[in-house]
């Protein structure tokens, strides 16, 4: 192997190092806000689809509560019916 004795530009050997990093930095800020941005939109598009969820859910129980109700209420008619029924048996 041979070695290169030429002359070289010192001041952009120097310098190298100072914009290799710059640029990172620029590089990664950019990334930082983007990634902020999406970071964000995801998780108001996860609260919006949680909220749906929960949403439906309410419904749902609302739904079974009404139902239960109106089955309590049958019951509750159909054992006065079977006790004034039985009543009236003992009495005769």
């Amino acid at each position: 192997m041979k070695k290169e004795n030429g002359s070289r530009n010192l001041t952009v050997s120097k310098k190298y190092p100072e914009w290799r990093n710059r640029g990172v930095t620029n590089i990664v800020e950019v990334f930082e806000s983007v990634g902020t941005r999406r970071k964000r939109a995801s998780c108001e598009e996860e609260l919006r689809e949680q909220a749906k969820l929960l949403q439906t859910e309410l419904k749902t129980k609302k739904e079974l509560r009404r139902s239960l109700k109106h089955q309590l209420a049958e019951e509750k008619t159909m054992r006065k019916s079977a006790e004034e029924e039985r009543d009236s048996v003992g009495r005769d």
